[in-house]
């Protein structure tokens, strides 16, 4: 009897630390508790090594502080730092603890059928990136022609394994290695003569940039629906993160965000791929509305 009373307090503890709080629970009582996860990117610069740091902990905040002043509630705030990016993911798609999760998740068609996506608050782009004694590439058979005994690094399960399985389309007999990180990724390619892979663009400005063993190819470009935190896909936040990026005044808070972190040499960047023409570029969403210099 005492080992069965103890493994229902442990239980009761366990939801009470990391149980999901509904919106309607949370207007309805007046106050509540949301559980955040969160996964560091590898790559992240030293400044942002502590999640306070990072773009989405301030957007996030600032979306709570917008419902808490609409609706006269109080939220407590609870962030969660997930094992890994697969684990953090799964979460959110099986409903399991947490509310909302961040680790630059990028939209796709078949992730859209699995969670639920906030608006874009960064650009989605990915870089290739080789080591440096591989050449710079010119057009696709150039790709196929002088990388034709490189390998490919990826992590499975991301965006980066896709922008792969494309490259394999063009050459069925590619190479390729799967490494558990970015940041296992970018040692890979720092090591190996022969490798490359792919990176988010933010990543590259803020670290593979400054490292002297790799370089950005310019093809291969990828661009896709924008960077959103993601929730529960039966969660009934969603009209809240919708009046949230509509509001006008907190938008301009969101905006004021994106250009203090991103910095005039990558906003330079995402502006000039806009207005250019870059060969095998996907279809990239950046909303009008999102332009930076206005």
């Amino acid at each position: 009897m005492r080992n069965f009373s103890f493994t229902i307090l442990c239980l009761i503890i366990a939801v009470s630390t990391f149980g999901q709080s509904s919106y309607h629970d949370i207007k309805k009582g007046g106050k509540g508790k949301v559980s955040i996860g969160y996964r560091l990117n590898s790559l992240v610069s030293d400044n942002e090594k502590n999640v306070e740091n990072l773009i989405e902990y301030e957007i996030l905040n600032l979306f709570f502080d917008f419902v808490e002043q609409k609706d006269d509630v109080t939220i407590s705030r609870e962030f969660i730092k997930a094992k890994s990016f697969s684990s953090l993911y799964r979460n959110i798609k099986k409903n399991e603890t947490y509310d909302f999760a961040f680790c630059f998740f990028s939209q796709t068609e078949q992730r859209l059928k699995e969670v639920s996506f906030s608006s874009a608050y960064l650009p989605d782009i990915e870089v290739m990136i080789s080591n440096a004694k591989l050449p710079i590439l010119v057009d696709t058979n150039d790709f196929i022609t002088q990388f034709k005994n490189a390998t490919a690094v990826y992590v499975p399960g991301s965006t980066f394994e896709a922008d792969v399985n494309e490259l394999e389309q063009m050459t069925p007999n590619l190479s390729k290695i799967s490494v558990m990180s970015s940041a296992h990724a970018i040692d890979k390619i720092k090591s190996c003569d022969s490798c490359y892979g792919f990176i988010e663009l933010h990543q590259y400005f803020n670290n593979a940039k400054e490292i002297a063993e790799i370089k950005r190819q310019n093809l291969f470009i990828k661009k896709r629906h924008g960077y959103g935190f993601i929730f529960p896909l039966d969660s009934d936040w969603q009209p809240s993160v919708n009046a949230f990026f509509d509001d006008s005044i907190y938008f301009s808070k969101v905006k004021a965000i994106i250009n203090r972190k991103l910095g005039k040499e990558m906003i330079d960047f995402i502006e000039e791929l806009e207005v250019s023409e870059v060969e095998n570029m996907s279809t990239f969403y950046w909303p009008k509305k999102w332009i930076l210099r206005k």
